[in-house]
């Protein structure tokens, strides 16, 4: 699986704990097909958590599109999944 990093953000949690977002695109081979999704990784702290979306679009721009829109509203790894069904 190809990784790249394609958004970072900085947030503050409701606690008012700093979080360090970044976000990726993911790639993955099916035949001859290309098969992308995305990862969130949040630091805050000393600790880090992370989710990954694999096989969301065959389409890299769509991709792209979803992945601009998880940073402009800052979503975090726990909420990944949720909001990426919410979108499509």
């Amino acid at each position: 699986m190809e990784k790249l990093l394609v958004q970072t953000r900085a947030a503050l949690s409701q606690s008012g704990d700093s979080l360090q977002l970044r976000y990726y695109l993911t790639a993955e081979p099916d035949g001859n097909l290309e098969r992308y999704g995305t990862e969130v990784v949040m630091t805050r702290g000393g600790g880090v958590e992370s989710y990954g979306c694999r096989d969301v679009t065959p389409v890299a721009s769509r991709m792209l599109q979803l992945i601009d829109a998880l940073a402009d509203n800052t979503v975090t790894p726990a909420l990944l999944r949720e909001i990426l069904t919410d979108l499509l």
